[in-house]
């Protein structure tokens, strides 16, 4: 675990965004932790995008440590198994003590569309105190930390944080903290707004 350097709260050690904050997090190749700014104050030297540092060799640890060796296994995409309930295309979650490597932006561009809104699908986390919409902070039944959206492979997936009002696709409310394909056509209930996938 670290500790986010913008609002303190302690946040997985493999995070590109503070999952209570929903900032953006920049790390420091040289001492490994997220910091602010735009150099470490530390080492001096300049911080990097997270996306960036977890694909270098910068975050690679220097030991083979139980702690440390989460960070040296990428999990491949055909090790994710669907469970057997087809009406909800739930994936299994990663095991702990594994990372996923950066994937590429290879799924098909898809939209939210409802409430007057047309976003376009993004990876990242979401919720009223940001993340990769903004636009949600007007509304107070979405949680601070809604969830989060991420591709794997060619697939879209969402998963919900255990918020308040949560999350549906097709009317079936996630499990909080497991990953579920989203597809075009399908509606998305983000709090109280209802989404079209198109």
């Amino acid at each position: 675990m670290v500790i986010c350097p913008y609002c303190r709260a302690e946040i997985e050690d493999i995070s590109k965004f503070c999952d209570q904050c929903g900032k953006e997090l920049k790390y420091c190749p040289e001492c490994k932790e997220p910091r602010s700014g735009t150099e470490c104050p530390r080492c001096g030297e300049d911080l990097v995008p997270a996306k960036v540092f977890f694909s270098s060799k910068a975050s690679q640890p220097q030991s083979t440590s139980p702690v440390s060796s989460k960070q040296d296994t990428q999990h491949k995409i055909s090790d994710v198994k669907p469970i057997d309930n087809p009406s909800l295309n739930k994936v299994v979650d990663i095991p702990q003590g594994t990372t996923v490597a950066p994937a590429a932006v290879s799924a098909p561009p898809l939209s939210l569309v409802g409430n007057g809104w047309c976003l376009p699908l993004r990876p990242g986390p979401f919720g009223r105190k940001g993340g990769v919409y903004p636009e949600f902070g007007s509304v107070g039944y979405i949680s601070g930390n809604h969830g989060e959206i991420r591709i794997l492979g060619h697939q879209w997936q969402i998963q919900d944080f255990g918020s308040t009002n949560g999350t549906f696709i097709d009317g079936l409310k996630l499990t909080p903290r497991l990953w579920y394909n989203i597809n075009k056509g399908n509606t998305l209930r983000i709090a109280i707004i209802d989404f079209k996938i198109s």
